[in-house]
């Protein structure tokens, strides 16, 4: 399973966005694209467990730190805007 995290995303979109003074539009649409590039990520790897055999339980178990965490990290701080 691939390891994944928030931090890449964020070390380009965010700081981007902010160091050319693109504006609040910017900054919102890049925070929906990351979020849904986690959606797509986290249901892409549970439709692979599950065609391993693995059981709903535990597939959800498995990706909890590596693609839940981060997606809703990710949608607490869209809150923000």
């Amino acid at each position: 399973m691939r390891r994944w995290s928030v931090s890449s995303f964020f070390g380009f979109c965010i700081p981007f966005a902010s160091r050319f003074h693109l504006g609040f539009a910017v900054s919102l649409e890049a925070y929906q694209w990351i979020i849904y590039q986690l959606l797509q990520l986290t249901s892409e790897n549970l439709k692979q467990l599950a065609s391993e055999g693995v059981d709903s339980f535990t597939a959800k178990n498995e990706l909890q730190a590596y693609y839940y965490r981060p997606l809703s990290i990710t949608y607490a701080e869209l809150g923000n805007y």
